[in-house]
């Protein structure tokens, strides 16, 4: 752990600490071993890290790894700014990626070959910050009481997800209409993939 003083409020609006006292840090390394390593999650959507090089003048990497077959795997590179480049805005330099995993994941952060100060870090949950329906599905996906009707979506992948990140249902290509019946109140994730578009992940509410 690392005390930084005397620093600018957080880049965060809602978090205050003031100049004069000290925002309490994890330090990641510039050699060796360092990482932060995070338990198991059911399914996780965004993460979102508070970090601040700790070089001046240098700039530096964070990166971010799932744990897949035994070995971690790389998902994101964080590029961090050297330190002098925030010292008279805030402390920290926020940075987040889209993880967008439905199903279980295991995670961790591992250093660069600067010291970083991680000073918070937020995962959300899977579909937490999915639109309710993009413009491109509009007319093309509803719901009427425990059926999610589909129209239209030809040749896309249809999985639907409960928020523990179980699988309920899927099909790889559907047809013209499909209807997927929902026998339990409740929020659900709807994913709709085709070929190399970026997945979309849409809140689909049973009352």
């Amino acid at each position: 752990m690392v005390s930084e003083p005397g620093t600018p409020n957080c880049a965060d609006s809602s978090i205050s600490h003031g100049n004069s006292a000290n925002a309490i840090a994890f330090r990641f390394r510039n050699s060796g071993t360092s990482f932060m390593e995070f338990p198991e999650m059911a399914n996780a959507g965004t993460i979102t890290v508070h970090v601040r090089n700790g070089n001046n003048t240098a700039s530096t990497t964070l990166t971010l790894e799932k744990y897949v077959s035994g070995s971690w795997s790389l998902l994101n590179t964080f590029n961090l700014r050297a330190k002098n480049a925030y010292s008279a805005t805030s402390v920290d330099e926020v940075l987040s990626y889209r993880i967008d995993s439905p199903t279980p994941v295991k995670l961790r952060l591992t250093r660069g070959d600067r010291f970083i100060s991680l000073l918070r870090v937020d995962i959300t949950a899977y579909g937490e910050d999915a639109s309710a329906l993009p413009e491109v599905f509009t007319g093309k996906v509803s719901i009427n009481e425990h059926q999610v009707i589909l129209n239209g979506l030809i040749g896309y992948k249809a999985t639907i997800y409960n928020l523990s990140g179980v699988v309920l249902f899927s099909k790889d290509k559907i047809s013209e209409n499909e209807i997927f019946t929902l026998a339990d109140k409740g929020v659900y994730l709807l994913k709709l993939e085709r070929n190399n578009e970026v997945p979309v992940a849409i809140k689909a509410m049973i009352k």
